[in-house]
């Protein structure tokens, strides 16, 4: 494989057609929206925090009952927003799941006619993501059922066994010895972080031509499982370098992600210094929202290229490995 023109043309696909990386932020827009929204009700509650404890050292001798009852209910009085809006977002990431089965489909329909024809269209490419979502949600479920049975079962094994080396190992006086307590946490924790990254690796190798196959051949799920695995197992190299490049990506996707999220927490102390909770509500209610919409689009922006450049330059692979490209 000519890996500078793959990832070059998946790339450039992405930048010359902008309805793909569009298709990429839709995908990621309602997750990026139920983000935003949780990230600035837990900005409200740390400026609300921040302003406390600055009044807290300014206090002279301890606390008082009044005052220490005042800090708890400043503590947890906003928790109830930050709880509610994690799990607004937890039902927008869920949502945006959805879309983006149609949204991966459209990509990798029109990065493949991008890859063919150079001519991208938006809406036809939502047509063949519709029909293929169905499928694309198959291949999602084919590799999560091994997941789950095999990681839910390998954390009920491994609770079983520290608790089965406690017992082992209580000394004559009743008291088991914690020192084999922490070791065994230790060790299963060392063990469940191993099989992750196997299991991610497999699934980084075998799944993406499996996807490809199923929107590009418009194929069945059994099909594009058995197309999707010979192309990967013929093409193991191949396969690794462009799993270090989708690693690359996401890895990228969390530092921009994490950089922001830092300014918000610094955001938090600035508002707290500069006495944000004695702002109109109004005024601070749109302060919040401007800072949640500026997390948003962040995050739709930057996930939906990187979602985009992803699914594109697999698509990209899939032509040259298959030798369907013009």
């Amino acid at each position: 494989m000519d890996y500078d023109k793959v990832i070059g043309q998946g790339f450039s696909a992405v930048w010359r057609h902008k309805s793909l990386w569009a298709l990429g932020c839709i995908g990621v827009m309602l997750a990026g929206l139920g983000s935003g929204v949780s990230a600035a009700f837990q900005l409200n509650w740390q400026a609300d925090l921040y302003q406390t404890f600055f009044s807290l050292f300014a206090l002279e001798g301890e606390m008082s009952p009044q005052e220490a009852q005042e800090f708890f209910r400043t503590f947890m009085g906003p928790m109830v927003g930050v709880y509610a809006t994690a799990g607004l977002a937890m039902l927008m990431a869920f949502l945006s799941y959805l879309v983006s089965l149609v949204t991966r489909g459209a990509i990798i329909d029109q990065a493949a006619s991008s890859a063919t024809t150079g001519t991208v269209d938006w809406r036809q490419g939502l047509q063949a993501g519709l029909s293929r979502a169905p499928y694309l949600f198959l291949i999602d479920l084919a590799w999560w059922l091994p997941g789950i049975v095999l990681f839910g079962g390998l954390f009920a094994c491994g609770i079983l066994g520290m608790f089965g080396s406690i017992a082992a190992t209580v000394d004559q006086t009743g008291e088991p010895k914690m020192g084999v307590f922490f070791a065994s946490i230790i060790g299963f924790f060392c063990l469940f972080l191993v099989f992750i990254l196997l299991y991610e690796l497999v699934v980084g190798l075998f799944a993406p031509m499996m996807y490809q196959h199923t929107v590009q051949r418009r194929a069945s799920f059994f099909e594009s499982i058995r197309a999707g695995w010979r192309i990967a197992v013929a093409n193991l190299g191949p396969m690794f370098v462009l799993l270090i490049v989708s690693f690359l990506l996401t890895l990228l996707l969390a530092i921009g992600t994490w950089i922001f999220s830092m300014g918000f927490s610094g955001l938090g102390m600035g508002f707290a210094f500069s006495r944000l909770g004695e702002l109109p509500w109004v005024l601070r209610l749109g302060l919040l929202l401007a800072a949640g919409l500026a997390y948003a689009a962040v995050h739709t922006l930057l996930g939906g290229f990187i979602e985009a450049a992803r699914l594109s330059i697999y698509a990209h692979a899939y032509q040259e490995l298959t030798g369907s490209s013009s």
